[in-house]
């Protein structure tokens, strides 16, 4: 555990490696255009989301803090869950893959968050248990 400061010094050197991470879990459907079987034909799933961030120079020195996880909570509700809870996705992607829905929650969040807040990682699972498409930023 490191010791937190009170002057307004910069973090030490190395904390960017600690993150906050939520999750989040909604219902979609969607069809697979491309998909030679049964995920041709309209279906829905109970996803979940899961949304790491780290803060660029590490905690704030004032706060303690990476980002407060209810500013994370309404930036991803806003600009990701809204969007897609109980909606049809092929209405925002053509071919909504878990793979393409991550890509498409990056560029929804990097946009939103305050720029000393950077994605660590993104998982988007189509059900709780299965069908995890992943993007971890690479060191």
């Amino acid at each position: 555990m490191f010791k937190q400061s009170k002057s307004k010094n910069k973090n030490k050197k190395g904390l960017e490696v600690l993150n906050i991470t939520k999750q989040f879990r909604f219902s979609f459907a969607h069809k697979l255009p491309n998909h030679p079987g049964a995920c041709n034909n309209l279906h829905g799933h109970s996803g979940k989301l899961e949304v790491t961030v780290y803060a660029v120079g590490g905690p704030s020195p004032l706060t303690g803090m990476i980002m407060d996880f209810s500013e994370l909570e309404a930036i991803v509700k806003d600009n990701v869950i809204d969007l897609l809870d109980h909606k049809y996705l092929n209405d925002i992607l053509f071919n909504p893959t878990v793979e393409a829905l991550v890509i498409w929650v990056i560029s929804q969040l990097e946009k939103e968050l305050p720029p000393h807040i950077r994605i660590r990682r993104i998982r988007f699972w189509e059900e709780i248990d299965s069908a995890c498409a992943e993007w971890e930023e690479s060191k």
